[in-house]
C-alpha cells in the first residue's frame, strides 16, 4: 500500500529520527512491567506514526535494522530535503 506523500517539514523528520534514536529497542527485556508499559506505548506510537509517510516508515524500519538486524546506523542527513 503506497502511503500518501505528505509535506514533512525538516523539523518533523528530525523529531520523528529523534525519537527513533532515543527509543528503547530492547525494552521488552525488563522486569520493570511500568518501564516495559511506557517502552511498549513509545513503540506504538512510533509505529502508527511511521504509518503517516514513507520517510517515517524509512526511519522506522532502518532503526529497528540497526538495532536488531546489525545494520548500518541510520545518518539523519539521508532523511532531509
Amino acid at each position: 500500500m503506497v502511503k500518501p506523500q505528505l509535506n514533512l517539514t525538516n523539523e518533523q523528520i528530525i523529531s520523528f529520527f529523534n525519537m527513533c534514536e532515543n527509543h528503547d529497542w530492547y525494552y521488552q527485556m525488563t522486569d520493570d512491567s511500568n518501564y516495559f508499559n511506557k517502552g511498549d506505548n513509545e513503540r506504538n506510537y512510533l509505529l502508527a506514526k511511521s504509518k503517516v509517510s514513507d520517510i517515517f516508515q524509512k526511519i522506522y524500519t532502518e532503526y529497528r535494522n540497526y538495532n536488531f538486524s546489525n545494520s548500518p546506523k541510520p545518518l539523519l542527513e539521508n532523511y532531509l530535503k
